[in-house]
Formats: structure tokens, sequence, C-alpha cells
């Protein structure tokens, strides 16, 4: 079930981009009066702060003006309380009147859409529909005690002491330094990346990992045990810091992949049909409930009902992601429509009897939706974007 959280930083990312449902913007600004999400809303409006500040008027009657924009093209705010909330400090280099402040803190990103909206360049429109951007950098942070924290609103060099090690966001990556503070006890973090969104985290012994949309991977804050063990939701490129006392171990329910200093992909996102294990080097045993497999490089295992090996997998195709691409050789319409959905965080409808096609091609990950859907267009595809809803049809 999706987290509260979570939820609401994909609504904040609708709402900024004016493309979210008229159920999605009422839930929005309900969640949005929520205590529980105060502190991520004070992250993400920072962070937007930082990004356009040489845009933001900053004398009294211009933030006037831009809170009747707001309620004029957000007619809906009208209709609710808007509290003042509570807070010490100001925003770097941006000073707002009381009452705009009180708007931006209740509505959140609303301010930027009246911003673009006085510069139509920026707001290109695409069939009617706004321009969907690719997915980027950013995933949610819980740490041990529970808090949350939003790590692509945090600036570079971004510290939090932990039990056992300390955690510093260095260049876009979330670095942990295991130190000897630590209580004794195991403690977990949680890193998440929402739709649309992908991370990259070093971990306490040296691991690389990068985490692809969609997904979520829990690790100690430190490694202390016979084995360093982490669990796994998704798509995630592990580069293994090698140590033979203490075998690395992704788990993913009753399926371990077991390791000592190695490079391997892992895809097992509940939506696809199965998981798979694709090895870049190194050597690591696929263990489930029934049975067991040892991988050489270039080898897949396809984990459903038993462990099937892939003597020779694409592994250019299938480690794409990491460096940005999609690289599509002799991809089913479906398995390219679940990529396409994670990453730029849109519903994919298949409507009618397509025709087995498979695909190929390379495209960038950083393209807008709008090159994707001329790529489905040149294949004899009908292809409809309505609401974040893309319509597939022979």
């Amino acid at each position: 079930m999706e987290s509260k959280i979570s939820r609401f930083v994909y609504l904040f990312d609708l709402y900024s981009n004016g493309t979210c449902t008229t159920a999605e913007r009422k839930e929005y600004l309900e969640l949005v009066l929520d205590p529980a999400v105060q502190p991520v809303l004070d992250q993400l409006i920072r962070n937007s702060v930082e990004q356009h500040n040489a845009e933001l008027p900053i004398d009294e009657p211009r933030s006037k003006e831009m809170l009747q924009n707001i309620l004029t093209l957000n007619p809906e705010l009208n209709t609710y309380d808007l509290p003042l909330p509570a807070r010490s400090g100001t925003v770097k280099r941006i000073a707002y009147s009381a009452v705009a402040a009180a708007v931006l803190f209740a509505v959140g990103i609303g301010i930027w859409r009246w911003l673009r909206t006085s510069h139509p360049a920026d707001n290109q429109i695409v069939n009617n529909e706004p321009v969907i951007p690719p997915g980027r950098e950013g995933a949610l942070l819980t740490l041990s005690d529970g808090r949350t924290v939003v790590l692509d609103s945090l600036g570079n060099g971004w510290a939090n002491q932990q039990e056992g090690s300390t955690v510093t966001l260095k260049d876009r990556q979330l670095v942990y330094q295991q130190s000897d503070n630590g209580d004794g006890q195991v403690h977990y973090n949680t890193m998440q990346t929402p739709r649309g969104r992908r991370f990259h985290v070093k971990l306490p012994d040296g691991t690389l990992v990068w985490l692809n949309a969609a997904s979520m991977i829990r690790y100690p804050t430190s490694f202390t045990g016979k084995t360093r063990e982490v669990e796994l939701n998704g798509e995630a490129y592990f580069d293994v810091a090698k140590n033979t006392a203490a075998p690395f171990v992704v788990k993913k329910k009753e399926t371990t992949v077991t390791v000592l200093g190695t490079a391997f992909n892992v895809n097992a996102y509940e939506d696809e049909p199965d998981m798979k294990v694709t090895l870049v080097k190194g050597s690591v045993k696929v263990a489930d409930a029934t049975d067991a497999s040892t991988l050489q490089p270039g080898q897949q295992a396809v984990i459903d009902k038993s462990i099937r090996i892939i003597p020779h997998a694409d592994i250019e195709a299938v480690t794409a992601w990491k460096d940005g691409l999609f690289i599509m050789r002799s991809v089913t319409l479906s398995a390219l429509m679940r990529q396409i959905s994670r990453w730029y965080d849109v519903e994919v409808v298949v409507e009618g009897n397509l025709p087995q096609k498979q695909f190929g091609g390379i495209l960038g990950m950083d393209l807008p939706l709008s090159d994707m859907i001329r790529t489905l267009q040149s294949y004899g595809l009908s292809v409809k974007l309505e609401n974040r809803k893309l319509t597939i049809q022979p």
C-alpha cells in the first residue's frame, strides 16, 4: 500500500506540472493540511524556491499580485480555510507577505503554476496536453527513527548522524560511512524511489546501488553480522564491495541472491511476470524455496515457479537504465509499456488485440514522453494521452 508521504510527493509533482485530475487536486488540497506531511512539504517548497528564486518577486505589492493570480488560477482554494502555519525563520533571499506565505505553505507549488502561465514559452502543450517530462533523480529516505527525508529537496552536503554510521548527500549520491558509535543493535534505513524517480546510494560497506523508478531497498545503517543483508522490491543494479568473511545477500520474499563481490542487476517488480537476476561480473548464487543455481558472467536467472537459466543474456539492454538509456531489442509491447509507465509516471492502457510486435531501438531516458509516443506511432500504433493516461490501440 502506498504510504501517505509517497502519495503526497506524487500528487505534489502532478500539481506542480498542472497535470492532476480534479479528484487528484482535491486529494492534494486535503493532504496538504495534514500535519504529517508538513515537514516534507516544507522541503519540497524550499527546494522549489531555491530553483526559481530569480523569478520570484520579493516586495509586498508583487506578492499580493501573486496571491490574486494563484486564486484566479485555482478557484477551488477559495472554498478552503487555509490557516497560516507557525514557522520560524525565512527562506533564503525571499520575503513574502503573511498572506502569500500562508497560501504558499498551504497549496505548495500552485505559485509556480502562475509563474509558468506568466511565461507561455515554458509551458508547452502537445495535443492539448502539458508536456510530460522524463523522470529524474530523487528518492524518499526513511531513517531509523521513522523520519522521512525527500532527498531531491536537499542540497549537496546534507548529513545525518545515525547509530553506527554517518550518511551524507554528495553530488546526488547518498553516501554512508560506517563508524564505531553504534549501540550494538541493528538499525535500518529504507530508500524508496517513487514512479518517475531513481537514485544512487553507497552502503556502509562500500557497495554501490543504483535504484530504478518505483523501487525500494531496505538496509542496515551498519553491517556487523556474518552476512550483509538487504531487501529489495523493484529494480536495482549492485556493485558489491568484496568481503569474503561476510557474503552480501539480496532478499526478495523467498528468493535470495548471495555474492562475495560482484556486479549484477535484479529486476523484481511486483507487476513483472517473473524475477530476473542478471550477472555482469563475478559469481552469484540464486536460491528460492525449492531450487538453487549459480550464475556465471553473462548469464541470467529467471525465477518464477522454478529457476531457469538464460546462458547469454543481453547485458547491455538489461543494465541500460543505469546509464540513462532505453535499449530495446526484441522487447514486447507489454514489457515496454511497463517501463514507460514507471519512468514517466503515467497509466498505460492497451485496448484491442494488438499485433504481437517486438520493438527495437535506443532512446535516451532524458527525452519527454512525446518522443516515446512518436516512436510508438512509427510502429503503426494509435496513441492517445489524456490526464496522464496513455491509451494504445491498433
